[in-house]
């Protein structure tokens, strides 16, 4: 028969409260800013609390009851609940493994406490879990025993999707210390974080981890799935070192063994796109490689004479235009001079000051070299508009 609870809400005395299961510290700076908003606002949610002799101890709350003692609030909201120790704990873990501001780590040690308190190591939870997540997607071909059913209960109390349960389950027995803190310290996503723990040697997973950070979430799952499937360990190291992309890995990954040192090389030095690899794999494989190589590299080849030609150009094109503005420059610093010259015997101005070689004055010298740049630049946005 199931007894029923009775929950009491009261204001209850800061003092009075002590802390439960804690999953993580609370850095000052993430209570001060609760603490301002509680001064302001007060608790919006009561914490969740339950007798403990002449005190009350946090099931849900904890930090909403530190912010508050910042705060310099003496009482605040609570409810009580009749839990007794294991019901408590487990509550507070359940609480806890739901919060959106732990990472991926503390959520990770938060699901394997629960099943630990239910006597269940972290093997055994990750092999039930395995079971669960089968027979949700119709691919146990097996009723499940009672064994399974007894640890569903517990699986379904948590609240997690059983894929994501395992993925915790995964991060507490697969990880080391030592990746963990890493992790934690790149604040790595729950994306990156299950690429990272798909990889089951450490020395990858390793190299794995340091280019999480730069690698953008889809990139990595590509180079994870490279690293688990059964290709040449070149392959796995090209790409862990990014040297070749992901999906050129996939492009050559069943050439022949012997070819894929060479094969990587050449795909690197004739900066091939995934199509034009597989095509230079099968090439590799007809003994027709050599035909295909020189036909890349007089693509090359034409290519960067255009390349060097365009770039000649243009260098041609910023000479003349800093030529023209230099010789703009003197022009206008020549006609705010002449604009003060003053004949000095009958002080007449210096209109008749000019270019005799074209009978241009230096007014109309400054329009035609204006013009020029002009003309200049508008042959060059042209050119650009055409390619």
């Amino acid at each position: 028969m199931k007894i029923e609870r009775r929950a009491e809400l009261k204001e209850v005395d800061v003092a009075d409260i002590v802390p439960g299961i804690q999953v993580r510290e609370h850095p000052d700076e993430e209570l001060e800013a609760l603490a301002a908003s509680i001064k302001e606002f007060g608790i919006v949610q009561p914490i969740t609390v339950r007798r403990r002799g002449e005190k009350y101890e946090i099931i849900a709350g904890e930090r909403r009851w530190r912010a508050a003692k910042k705060a310099g609030l003496k009482k605040i909201p609570a409810i009580i609940q009749a839990f007794d120790d294991t019901e408590s704990a487990l509550a507070s873990l359940i609480e806890n493994v739901h919060r959106k501001d732990l990472n991926e780590v503390e959520k990770a040690r938060g699901v394997s406490e629960i099943y630990m308190r239910h006597g269940i190591d972290i093997e055994e939870a990750r092999k039930y879990l395995e079971t669960l997540v089968a027979a949700k997607r119709q691919k146990l071909d097996r009723e499940l025993t009672s064994e399974e059913w007894n640890f569903k209960k517990i699986a379904d109390k948590i609240g997690l999707r059983y894929e994501d349960q395992l993925y915790y389950i995964r991060i507490a027995k697969e990880l080391t210390e030592e990746e963990k803190e890493r992790i934690v310290e790149m604040e790595l996503g729950k994306g990156k974080v299950e690429a990272i723990v798909s990889i089951s040697e450490p020395e990858k997973r390793k190299v794995l981890i340091e280019i999480a950070k730069e690698t953008p979430t889809r990139e990595l799952e590509k180079i994870a799935k490279i690293v688990r499937e059964e290709v040449p360990e070149p392959l796995k190291e090209a790409v862990l070192r990014r040297e070749i992309a992901p999906e050129i890995a996939d492009a050559i990954k069943d050439a022949p063994v012997e070819t894929i040192p060479k094969l990587i090389k050449d795909v690197k030095a004739l900066r091939l796109e995934p199509k034009e690899a597989e095509e230079l794999k099968k090439a590799y494989i007809a003994g027709t490689v050599m035909e295909l190589i020189e036909e890349r590299i007089r693509e090359i080849s034409v290519k960067t004479l255009e390349e060097e030609e365009e770039e000649r150009r243009r260098n041609e094109i910023m000479e003349k235009l800093k030529e023209l503005h230099a010789n703009l420059d003197a022009h206008t610093y020549l006609l705010g001079a002449l604009e003060r010259i003053r004949c000095p015997i009958c002080g007449s101005g210096s209109e008749n000051f000019g270019w005799k070689c074209h009978n241009l004055s230096v007014k109309e010298a400054i329009e035609r070299i204006k013009k020029e740049i002009d003309d200049v630049e508008r042959e060059e946005e042209r050119k650009h508009a055409r390619r």
